[in-house]
């Protein structure tokens, strides 16, 4: 992936834009309050050999205790919870129905990912007061953001940081 170029749809950037490695990630944001990695859905033979390699990372970082590994895969919050239960855990879901909060809380997930096209700001609220920390998504536009923001979520995922991130600014909901 190093050799990518991830400018391709933007045609202003000069410089060539290399995909970095995770570790890279986790070095150049060390120092964020919290920090989520997703695992995607696959077989469940490669997901032990991933989440084998990732432990192996996270175990190096310093600031781990602030890693939450999620995940829309049961299997991979599975094998996480067996290879490495002290890591934070948290499940991804449509959370339309209550059968994904429950799903969350017999993995022991500590956060939950709600999205806005299936999830409300009543499934926020259940899934806190179960004590799970809520990921709102997506939070793309300033609509968007601010629908996350009513709901009362701990924290966004969005695909276009220069714009949630301005806006998350200007209203106070920033943890810098």
């Amino acid at each position: 992936l190093s050799i990518l170029d991830a400018r391709a749809e933007f045609s202003d950037w000069t410089q060539p834009c290399v995909i970095p490695t995770l570790a890279e990630v986790l070095t150049e944001i060390g120092d964020a309050a919290h920090m989520e990695i997703e695992i995607k859905r696959d077989e469940p033979e490669r997901l032990e050999i991933l989440a084998a390699k990732l432990v192996e990372l996270l175990e190096l970082l310093p600031q781990k205790e602030r890693l939450t590994i999620t995940s829309f895969d049961t299997n991979a919050l599975v094998i996480m919870s067996h290879i490495a239960p002290h890591f934070s855990r948290g499940y991804i879901g449509a959370y339309d129905t209550p059968a994904f909060l429950q799903t969350a809380l017999e993995l022991e997930c500590t956060q939950a990912g709600i999205p806005l096209m299936t999830g409300s700001k009543e499934m926020v609220r259940e899934a806190q007061k179960n004590g799970l920390r809520v990921t709102g998504w997506p939070g793309d536009s300033p609509e968007q953001l601010q629908t996350l923001a009513d709901w009362g979520v701990e924290a966004i995922t969005s695909n276009y940081p220069s714009i949630a991130l301005p806006f998350l600014r200007e209203r106070g909901l920033l943890d810098e």
